[in-house]
């Protein structure tokens, strides 16, 4: 097992963390503060156990907790919030969210870098209430091929996040 990787994987309270390298990022017309980005998809992500795809089936995503309390967050870092999420939904196998930042300088601030295009990746942090293994090849009951399934997750406000995309 790659250590790295188990220490990418661990999150605060047992959650998982996942940086979407495909993501979308766009202006909403009309308020420059607004955004509309991709938080999900259901790539294949590898994990030190193993593969992992997140379903994006009806019922697989809870979004009740995003769309009441949401808000983002910089860097997985609950002391810099810097904007909040007027609304997440699940559109075409990819969890979604309209976003607005804070006007405050810090927010301010990364707005600035997302808004230029310097700031370019979306991870979100999720808790995984039930999990599907499915073998190689093999396909799942509620999405396409597999080795790991979620069957239903809970995306956490406190953990949506800009950040910096690595490479």
């Amino acid at each position: 097992m790659d250590e790295k990787m188990k220490n990418r994987d661990k999150g605060r309270s047992g959650t998982l963390q996942r940086c979407l390298a495909d993501c979308s990022i766009r202006a909403v017309e009309g308020n420059e503060r607004k955004f509309m980005l991709s938080f999900s998809s259901e790539e294949p992500y590898d994990r030190w156990w193993g593969t992992e795809i997140l379903s994006h089936s009806e019922g697989a995503v809870d979004l009740t907790r995003l769309n009441s309390i949401g808000c983002v967050l910089y860097n997985h870092n609950r002391d810099k919030v810097i904007g909040k999420i007027l609304s997440a939904n699940v559109e075409g196998n990819r969890g979604t969210a309209e976003i607005e930042f804070d006007e405050d300088a810090e927010s301010d601030a990364i707005f600035q870098k997302v808004a230029s295009g310097t700031l370019k990746g979306v991870s979100v942090g999720y808790t995984v209430e039930v999990w599907e293994d499915v073998a190689a090849n093999k396909s799942s009951n509620s999405t396409h091929s597999r080795k790991r399934s979620d069957r239903r997750r809970h995306p956490l406000q406190h953990r949506h996040s800009l950040s910096r995309q690595r490479t």
